[in-house]
């Protein structure tokens, strides 16, 4: 909840005070008084229920109170007058204060944490003050400056300092591995933790448009045309991002605020030690000699030697602290020979106008020259690893030949040690990574082809073992912090170097193993592209090539606007069964199923359905017999058995199945339990039964929710929860799971699409035809379907174009809901389609006395058969349109009989909130004298 008082804003549910849009800081237990004065204004707080709400359980001063009240009014300012001491027995707020219940989608919305520098820049309050002056006026700041001057660091710490003024925090994305369009957008929407549905750049367009947040885009320098295209693409279609860029060069966009960061203050020669802290450059010199544990004897000579590393430097912070951490093994004079004469060689830019990068190049190369021959072997092979690794990985990849395990081990953590790998030791075990500058650098100089081959070769061997290792709990890992999710780099740098060299066998066996990977990622195109070139280039070997088509015919699943799908699953399906992979077979049967499905086609989804549930009864697996039941079960319910269905959702919820191992769930995707809970829950509120119909679909939410699925959130959203409510009329409960419904899919572009329609639904109902129609045309214009779905929109949309007098677009959409049927008598198609019919008739020739007997009959027809599906949902709006138009020609008896046939077939335990308006149409009938 947001309690609103003059200029402020207290928000409850975040434990947030909000100035305008200014992020006020107040302690927690101030917000706790503060929440409870404004909770009842008007009303005395005595002291005693204010010392519970802010030292619950604690016995403390009164004078504590009176301070917090003293600290809350200075930070109200003028509104803290409002806050009245009532004499000695405790307080009131006087002001007025309005409450605002914040929506379900903000109450949802994860907030982002960019990660915490491990040190403080050093000299760097001058840029920082400007930068935060900046990102007060720009929503487009960007960092410029070369290689190791320290951008990201300050990035980060502006992160840190302005995460408070962002309500869905700072979200850091790190550019450094992209090398191409697409990556940026996949790393964009890999560290907002979104899997990527269809349009990768609309999903994070979509996941945006609603956030306050502060996107950090680390690195843009390699991908600047592409960062700069999404970056505008942001700032037009998200208000509330600002975003922060790092590079070496701006990208020159519109209203973008560029801050050059140079090298840190250098020191003259003749600098002393209490002046060290004016000058950046020296100050963290001696901040990380003194980290490093050496002692230092700042006298005039060695001060001057500092300075003069320092200025040799360029006062770039990362050579400056890659020196600086060899003082506890060289002594200065050794540290400035050694730069000398290696420095010389590179020529510096303030000697031969070389790009200032050389510098940073300079100090890895000297560094890199100190070490020891294992050493330097070890940092080579190192560099073939993408991204972080432990000790054992590292060791695994990179011990062969002439370097041994014990040497590699005690040479990574001298690498360590002299910062030329990273070390995460919060991690357990500790975490390794090469700076990228540093991985280019060792890689450079592995000695020649033949050496890099044999690395890469035992790279990619590593990583399809580790592949084949985690599958079986590859969902644990990735739902927690496990290893799963850094392999993503590394499997692709595995598979590019495999292609690349001629070994397609290694690159089929990579693709294939890496499947689980690239699904519980979320990174379905990917998936794809790699599953497609194992096709077209791999080994013409049947097994791995049905394997193949297998992954590749996946792509239903997530691509339902594919209408050649059913092509790549008939021929997944074919070499399956040719190779004899019943698993690979029952995959391809579900995707034909859920291809089918999709597009209402029940009777061709049956047929798979079946096929698939014969073949899990052969294997005799309980959790697959289960989830080919339900499958049968929901086509079904296309194609009119709704009884047969509701018994197997039944009996699956009585007796829930066993769960699927991890590398059987993955590919199959859904829930079986959840599939059960909202499809028997849409059956029962349509056949009448809205309540126990609601309370399903909410177990099926919060089991999705439970089990972190937010494909099945959707699904119990889209074709549960809202297609229910709309097929009953009940707008209520349309609202408040469509709003459910928006706040989960505006992260996915395509899910979106589906709430977009709902939203036309809802106009429709609340009489705002003009924007339902819109709302309805732009969904049908996506050309993605939507399975029955498509039908109850379809429906709508007439109907809508009949209240805007569109009388032929009204006929063009009802016939393209007819033309979707499964048979005659389809449960979601034949009553609708006749009701509307005769809608039409009546708009077309209404005051002809023959078109209203049509009309009649068609209305009669629609009853007719809602009722032997009985399907009360459908029946009731027939019915109260042939009463009303009975009365209109007079036939008081005739309506009244009609309405009271319906009534007569309800059920004990109907409550569709539309009985209330039949029962009120009958009251006013019966008061009228019968003809």
């Amino acid at each position: 909840m947001e309690l609103v008082f003059g200029d402020f804003t207290l928000d409850t549910e975040r434990k947030m005070l909000w100035r305008g849009t200014s992020y006020v800081p107040i302690g927690h237990r101030a917000f706790a008084i503060l929440a409870a004065l404004l909770e009842s204004p008007g009303h005395l707080i005595s002291k005693s229920e204010l010392f519970e709400k802010a030292w619950p359980g604690i016995s403390v001063d009164a004078a504590n109170l009176r301070v917090q009240i003293g600290n809350i009014r200075r930070v109200l300012g003028q509104g803290g007058k409002d806050i009245v001491t009532e004499q000695s027995l405790g307080y009131s707020f006087q002001g007025e204060v309005r409450a605002n219940r914040i929506s379900p989608a903000a109450q949802i919305a994860q907030r982002f944490f960019a990660p915490d520098n491990l040190v403080r820049p050093v000299g760097r309050e001058a840029e920082l003050a400007m930068l935060d002056q900046a990102l007060s006026a720009h929503r487009l700041v960007s960092i410029v400056g070369p290689g190791g001057i320290g951008k990201t660091t300050l990035a980060l710490e502006l992160a840190r300092r302005l995460d408070g003024h962002f309500l869905d925090g700072v979200c850091f994305v790190d550019l450094g591995m992209a090398s191409r369009p697409e990556e940026v957008i996949a790393s964009v929407a890999a560290a907002l933790q979104r899997p990527v549905q269809g349009e990768v750049t609309a999903d994070i367009l979509t996941c945006l448009r609603t956030r306050r947040l502060l996107l950090v885009l680390d690195c843009c320098e390699r991908v600047i045309e592409a960062a700069a295209d999404l970056a505008s693409n942001i700032l037009t279609h998200a208000p509330g991002v600002s975003i922060v860029a790092t590079s070496r060069e701006s990208l020159r966009l519109p209203g973008e605020f560029v801050t050059p960061v140079n090298g840190l203050d250098l020191p003259p020669a003749d600098v002393s030690a209490d002046m060290a802290s004016r000058f950046g450059a020296l100050a963290l010199f001696l901040r990380t000699a003194a980290a490093t544990g050496t002692k230092l004897t700042l006298n005039a000579a060695n001060m001057a030697m500092i300075a003069d590393i320092c200025h040799r430097l360029d006062g770039i912070p990362l050579a400056i602290d890659l020196t600086a951490s060899l003082t506890g093994t060289l002594g200065l004079d050794a540290i400035r020979d050694g730069l000398d004469d290696c420095i010389s060689s590179l020529a510096l830019g303030r000697r031969g106008g070389i790009p200032r990068h050389r510098t940073l190049e300079a100090a890895i190369g000297w560094s890199y020259d100190l070490l020891s021959e294992s050493e330097a072997l070890t940092l080579q092979r190192l560099s073939v690893l993408a991204d972080s690794f432990t000790l054992d990985d590292a060791c695994q990849v990179i011990t062969y030949g002439r370097l041994d395990t014990r040497t590699a081990r005690l040479a990574i953590i001298a690498l360590a040690r002299k910062s030329l790998l990273n070390c995460r030791i919060d991690h357990e075990p500790a975490v390794y990574r090469l700076l990228e500058t540093t991985r280019h650098f060792a890689a450079a100089r592995l000695p020649g082809i033949q050496d890099h081959d044999e690395l890469a070769l035992s790279h990619a061997d590593f990583i399809l073992n580790r592949l084949r290792v985690l599958e079986p709990t590859i969902l644990t890992l990735v739902g927690g912090k496990g290893a799963a999710p850094p392999l993503v780099k590394d499997l692709r740098q595995a598979l590019g170097w495999a292609w690349e060299s001629g070994r397609p066998d290694l690159a089929m066996d990579l693709t294939l193993a890496g499947e689980s990977l690239w699904l519980t990622q979320g990174l379905y195109r990917e998936h794809a592209a790699w599953s497609l070139r194992a096709h077209r280039e791999g080994p013409d070997d049947p097994v791995r090539q049905a394997a193949a088509l297998t992954a590749l015919a996946y792509g239903v699943l997530y691509d339902a606007a594919d209408e050649a799908g059913i092509d790549t699953v008939t021929q997944a399906l074919s070499l399956a069964r040719q190779v004899g992979d019943d698993f690979l077979v029952m995959r391809n049967l579900f995707h034909g199923c859920y291809y089918h499905l999709i597009r209402h086609r029940g009777y061709e989804a049956l047929a798979f359905a079946r096929d698939y549930h014969t073949m899990a009864l052969a294997a005799q697996d309980d959790a697959l017999i289960a989830f080919a039941r339900v499958c049968v079960a929901i086509a079904q319910v296309q194609t009119g058995e709704w009884d047969d269905a509701a018994a197997c959702f039944e009996d699956i919820l009585q007796s829930p199945p066993p769960s699927f191992a991890d590398w059987v769930a993955i590919p199959l995707g859904m829930d079986v339990v959840s599939l059960a809970l909202f499809e028997l829950g849409g059956l029962l509120w349509v056949r009448g039964m809205a309540g126990r119909g609601v309370a399903l679909i909410d177990q099926a939410l919060e089991r999705a929710e439970r089990i972190g699925s937010p494909q099945n959130r959707f699904q119990a959203l889209a074709f549960g929860g809202c297609s229910s409510a709309v097929l009953s009329g009940d707008v209520d409960r349309l609202r408040f799971y469509l709003r459910l419904l928006e706040a989960h899919a505006r992260e996915f572009a395509l899910w979106a699409v589906t709430a977009q329609a709902y939203r036309g639904c809802l106009a429709w109902f609340e009489g705002r035809f003009t924007e339902a129609r819109d709302l309805l045309e732009a969904y049908f214009a996506t050309g993605v379907p939507s399975a029955s779905l498509d039908v109850t929109f379809l429906t709508i949309l007439a109907e809508t174009r009949l209240k805007l007098g569109e009388v032929d677009g009204a006929e063009g959409a009802i016939l393209e809901a007819w033309d979707r049927r499964s048979s005659e008598e389809d449960p979601f198609v034949a009553a609708q389609f006749h009701r509307v019919q005769a809608d039409l008739v009546l708009a077309r020739e209404g005051s002809d006395d023959s078109a209203r007997g049509r009309a009649t009959d068609l209305y009669r027809r629609s009853i007719t058969i809602a009722r032997t599906n009985r399907t009360l949902a459908f029946e009731i709006p027939s019915a109260l349109a042939l009463a009303r138009l009975e009365l209109d020609r007079g036939r008081t008896g005739d309506a009244l009989d009609g309405l009271n046939a319906t009534l007569a077939g309800v059920t004990a335990s109907a409550d569709l909130p539309a009985l209330l308006e039949l029962r009120e149409l009958v009251g006013v009938i019966e008061g009228l004298p019968h003809t």
